[in-house]
């Protein structure tokens, strides 16, 4: 299969994608060669088999965040209203607006 997006390199070193049917360029934000060609490996892959994309994402966040299966809510909920807490009067105001409160939520 003919594959969609070339890689072309600017004069001031960053690496771009072209696409080859629309001719729209985007940055890869890089100016690394292998790394550009690894961005355009992807890029290319998710455009030839596009069932394998959600397959790849779980597999990259998991490597990023391994507790990210296992997390519930409530610690989620906990951080942001402890990172507000670090904001003079922020958590109070925040949760009373959002609706959170301090008590575990239980779902049935």
């Amino acid at each position: 299969m003919k594959q969609q997006f070339g890689l072309i390199r600017r004069p001031w070193g960053v690496f771009y994608l072209k696409n080859k049917v629309s001719g729209e360029q985007i940055s890869l934000k890089t100016r690394v060669k292998s790394e550009a060609q690894r961005l355009l490996q992807a890029r290319n892959d998710s455009e030839s088999q596009p069932q394998f994309n959600l397959a790849f994402a779980r597999v990259y966040i998991n490597g990023a965040d391994p507790k990210l299966a296992t997390r519930m809510w409530q610690e989620v909920m906990e951080h942001i209203v402890a990172k507000k807490r670090m904001r003079r009067g922020g958590a109070g105001k925040w949760r009373s607006r959002t609706g959170i409160s301090t008590a575990p939520v239980t779902c049935r």
